[in-house]
């Protein structure tokens, strides 16, 4: 699935949206972040992208 969504955004021009953080020493599992910068697709993780939305969260109390 993960490949479906890195193409869909590469040939969109998109950005992908992960959890996941890039690791150069991953062995096992190959990542979003991997396969997007692969094939020079952007991808940010979700705090970086709800600070480039400038997302507020505002607790108040009931």
């Amino acid at each position: 699935m993960a490949g479906l969504l890195i193409s869909f955004s590469k040939v969109h021009g998109y950005t992908v949206v992960t959890y996941e953080a890039y690791n150069t020493y991953a062995r096992r599992k190959v990542s979003i972040p991997h396969i997007c910068r692969e094939f020079n697709v952007e991808y940010k993780d979700t705090f970086a992208m709800l600070r480039g939305l400038n997302a507020r969260f505002i607790w108040e109390q009931p």
